[in-house]
């Protein structure tokens, strides 16, 4: 067996596995050892959450990775997100303010079976080349100047492998971060706990309403991610193509104290309490739960992810902010991005140094910045007007510039980024006020009035914006464009400091 490569990632799971994907479809002669502490393949259905895919995550996989064909015949496609929330005592879908689409995106997204899509990858890469050794259990990280070592142990033998690069894959078990000392805590103290049910679960079968079914085609509420909202939490329904359901519960410990949600019968009791339609089509349908796993504080964030002395962190090894829009496959995309060019610019002999520190700032940076989307914001989800309001800002946001940004490869682009710096910033600021502000308004009856269904797409801006991730830009466009989203978005924002309602017609680009 080999015992000397230029990359070794410790970690196979979903963040593991995609950066050994990217590195070798960027050199196919690199020499990569993947240590993998699970057995594979692993189950379907059951191995990991993080089902949920969003535009940049979609297009890292689905573009970027070439995976098009497995995400497009076997995962499911993704009819974007959709909210449902809080009436009365939330016995009947069908009186619950909706928000969602009426049709797919033109950007598509998915619903991922992790444990169908990492069996899938590990394969791939194995046959790409990468040596990919599971039932790994890793003993030692030595970090030297000129190469690292890695001992661990593989069927009751000690092994030792050097390497020049080695990346902490490793999930929250964190195996470089903790040795390194670079834990660091964050103040969103939310809660989690989910699991999975075998078959499909299909809310247009929820309510017999005419006029409520007629609003979405057949199907389209079940392909999206659901998510049942209320004071202080979200309960997310995902589809599998292995024919299960992903279930999750996530909520604001100050509100719903972790004790009521960490173990499975507490759960169901806690959802008999809070989405008792939810709780019946469990019990009545007598669906079988297959696992289930609860986690306490799930945020958390890191001193340094990126460094010139060849090691990063990536995936939930570094941070995660929240499974809310589902931003964790989109940060794996970023951190890889930024960790497959140091690794390339590195083995071709550059200088990395001011590289990693750059990408190091700036991935953090924006962590820091996508934080305040989610922190002391979970009680504004049983304020439907003004939570949809918010929506709508955080999806202009993110598809008007974050998204934009990755989709033309201008994450690594150091020169464009800081070219474009001082509109960042003014953006960091505007947002910071948006959020802020929305809580100025949640004891305000007439702040932010709303239709009993909204069409996310009934929004031209926002159907536009989507539609412009799928084309490319040169430079001067892409500047051009950027800079009036943000103007755009500032006018969004004057209406939003007023508490008023975003009337599509009444909102124009002609206004700029």
């Amino acid at each position: 067996m080999n015992l000397h490569y230029d990359v070794i990632i410790i970690g196979g799971g979903l963040a593991g596995l995609s950066l050994t994907r990217q590195l070798l479809l960027a050199n196919n002669n690199l020499k990569i050892a993947v240590l993998e502490f699970r057995k594979h393949p692993v189950a379907e259905a059951i191995h990991k959450v993080g089902e949920s895919l969003v535009e940049i995550g979609a297009h890292y996989f689905n573009n970027r990775l070439q995976l098009g064909e497995h995400l497009k015949t076997d995962q499911l496609k993704k009819a974007g997100l959709r909210f449902f929330f809080t009436h009365q005592n939330n016995e009947d879908i069908s009186q619950r303010i909706e928000f969602g689409a009426t049709f797919f995106p033109k950007t598509p997204s998915f619903q991922l079976d992790r444990g169908r899509f990492e069996n899938y990858l590990a394969q791939l890469i194995t046959e790409q080349g990468a040596h990919f050794i599971d039932e790994a259990k890793v003993l030692a990280i030595d970090l030297n100047q000129n190469s690292h070592t890695v001992s661990y142990s593989h069927q009751g033998e000690k092994q030792m492998l050097f390497s020049r690069w080695v990346i902490d894959a490793s999930g929250r078990s964190g195996k470089l971060k903790r040795q390194l000392e670079l834990t660091k805590a964050v103040e969103h103290d939310i809660n989690t706990a989910w699991f999975r049910i075998k078959g499909k679960l299909d809310l247009d079968t929820w309510s017999s309403q005419a006029d409520w079914l007629k609003v979405a085609p057949r199907d389209f509420r079940y392909l999206s991610t659901n998510h049942l909202m209320g004071k202080g939490y979200w309960t997310w329904l995902i589809p599998l193509a292995s024919n299960c359901t992903s279930i999750g519960i996530v909520a604001d410990a100050a509100l719903h104290p972790f004790n009521e949600i960490n173990h499975l019968p507490n759960a169901l009791e806690w959802l008999k309490k809070y989405e008792p339609q939810l709780a019946t089509k469990l019990a009545t349908d007598q669906y079988e739960i297959i696992d289930f796993h609860s986690l306490k504080h799930y945020s958390h964030d890191c001193e340094q992810v990126f460094s010139a002395q060849r090691w990063a962190l990536t995936g939930e090894a570094g941070v995660f902010l929240d499974p809310f829009y589902s931003p964790g496959s989109d940060f794996i995309a970023l951190s890889n991005e930024f960790i497959s060019d140091l690794i390339i610019n590195d083995l071709a002999g550059f200088d990395i140094k001011l590289k990693a520190a750059y990408y190091n700032k700036q991935y953090l940076e924006l962590f820091q910045n996508f934080l305040l989307v989610y922190q002391n914001q979970y009680l504004l989800m049983g304020y439907p007007g003004t939570m949809i309001h918010k929506v709508i800002w955080d999806y202009a946001v993110y598809w008007g510039i974050i998204s934009l940004l990755y989709f033309n490869k201008k994450i690594t682009d150091i020169n464009f980024m800081q070219t474009f710096s001082s509109a960042m910033h003014k953006l960091v600021v505007l947002n910071k006020k948006v959020q802020t502000n929305f809580h100025n308004y949640i004891n305000d009856p007439h702040a932010f009035p709303v239709k009993h269904f909204t069409d996310t797409m009934s929004y031209q801006f926002l159907q536009d914006w989507n539609t412009n991730l799928m084309q490319s830009y040169d430079d001067s466009a892409l500047f051009q464009l950027l800079n009036n989203n943000l103007a755009y978005l500032q006018l969004i924002a004057e209406q939003y400091y007023q508490g008023k309602s975003l009337i599509p017609s009444e909102l124009e680009l002609e206004t700029l």
